[in-house]
């Protein structure tokens, strides 16, 4: 499955799908960057809805 087909992108997949290094994720996570509705703990993972990943994106274009 592509990344873009996923729903829940790990914290790799997210790196790769905002072309951002996994650091930039992690830290952008733990300053509130992302909206909470971004986040989704999966059995102690961190993962992240890509449709809301694409809303977030797409009221910061500009």
């Amino acid at each position: 499955m592509a990344i873009t087909e996923a729903r829940l992108l790990s914290v790799k997949q997210l790196a790769v799908y905002l072309d951002m290094q996994e650091a930039t994720i992690y830290s952008k996570k733990c300053r509130g960057e992302f909206p909470a509705k971004c986040i989704v703990k999966l059995d102690g993972k961190l993962r992240f809805d890509r449709v809301e990943i694409d809303r977030w994106i797409d009221t910061h274009k500009g």
